[in-house]
């Protein structure tokens, strides 16, 4: 049986068994806590170092293990760079533009080559990195002049969001930076990634604590993306966060929307080459069916 907490409350976890109960209610309270210590933390002046983004960069090849790629066939092919881009060429390309002279639209590509980079990589430390220096390059393109560019604020809020997402304390010193970002990008260019600005806003307030420790708020994320399915039915990932937000929001009471929005996005998923999104997609639509009861138990171990 699963424990969900009502519409709109602080505590939102859910669980399938009386030990991971007690589990998930404890790793509430201790996320809370942790959140309010961060908050006291960073208004009594007490960051520290520690709370600063990794200026380290991860080692990419030698350009000139990089035939073909320069300047020119960077920005050319800027717009193809996508999840079924081959690593080796998503990195030649931002050796390249490391290399090269900093301008708007460059330090722009190089923001979205980062976040391509480390969404894939399972190595932390390369994650990190690279979601760092995404920040970097999107922080540049904005101080050359770029600040009417949605998608630059976009690339910097979700580079950043990977940056701190292990850590509670700096999560919380950057939370209002990522939000201002993505409703930057909203405002600008919400069309960007089918709707990505506001998909990630939304899931911010889903998964944040709710007042008076964070700025979580579940009915405005459930608004937000039932808004978005309708506006950008082709992107898969905005009926799986519609369907978890559901969840969340009222559980059982809408098991039917979240099976239908939950086949839809695996129809859409199959529909074309989504590139590495492909499989993880799909294992997060089966823990969710698993999770939310709408799978046989039996069905869900013999996949593990």
């Amino acid at each position: 049986m699963a424990l969900k907490a009502g519409r709109g409350t602080m505590t939102r976890y859910t669980v399938v068994d009386s030990d991971k109960r007690l589990f998930g209610l404890y790793r509430r309270m201790n996320t809370v806590v942790v959140w309010c210590l961060g908050l006291m933390l960073i208004y009594s002046g007490i960051t520290g170092c520690s709370l600063a983004l990794t200026k380290h960069l991860v080692r990419l090849p030698a350009i000139s293990k990089c035939p073909g790629w320069d300047v020119d066939r960077v920005m050319d092919n800027a717009s193809k760079f996508g999840p079924t881009t081959p690593v080796g060429d998503l990195e030649c390309a931002l050796a390249v533009l490391r290399d090269s002279l900093k301008t708007m639209d460059r330090s722009k590509v190089a923001a979205r080559l980062c976040w391509l980079l480390a969404d894939q990589t399972r190595n932390r430390q390369r994650h990190y990195r690279f979601a760092a220096e995404g920040v970097r390059w999107a922080q540049i393109s904005l101080n050359l002049g770029n600040w009417f560019d949605g998608e630059v604020h976009y690339y910097l809020a979700v580079n950043l969001g990977m940056a701190v997402e292990h850590s509670t304390i700096k999560a919380i010193k950057n939370i209002d930076r990522i939000t201002d970002n993505l409703k930057k990008a909203i405002k600008l260019d919400p069309d960007t990634d089918m709707g990505g600005p506001g998909r990630v806003l939304a899931m911010v307030y889903l998964k944040a604590p709710g007042w008076p420790a964070g700025i979580g708020d579940v009915d405005k994320a459930v608004d937000m993306l039932k808004d978005l399915c309708q506006k950008y039915p082709n992107h898969p990932l905005n009926h799986i966060f519609y369907a978890e937000a559901l969840w969340e929001s009222d559980g059982d009471d809408n098991i039917d929307i979240i099976k239908a929005q939950l086949q839809q996005a695996v129809s859409l998923i199959k529909a074309r080459n989504w590139g590495y999104y492909t499989k993880r997609w799909l294992n997060k639509i089966h823990r969710m069916r698993c999770n939310y009861g709408i799978l046989k138990k039996a069905s869900c171990h013999s996949s593990e």
